[in-house]
């Protein structure tokens, strides 16, 4: 780790370009919850 400046964030793109794994997990979940609001499912949540 001697001389290495980088920080943690900047390995989002390291590699072959992909994004992290956690990006599209958090993508795929924030679709399946799209779909699912859109077909009806209603949430109740406290105002």
């Amino acid at each position: 780790m001697e001389g290495d400046t980088r920080g943690r964030g900047s390995r989002v793109l390291d590699g072959l370009g992909r994004p992290p794994r956690r990006l599209l997990v958090l993508g795929a979940g924030a679709a399946a919850l799209a779909l699912l609001v859109d077909g009806g499912l209603r949430l109740d949540v406290p105002r």
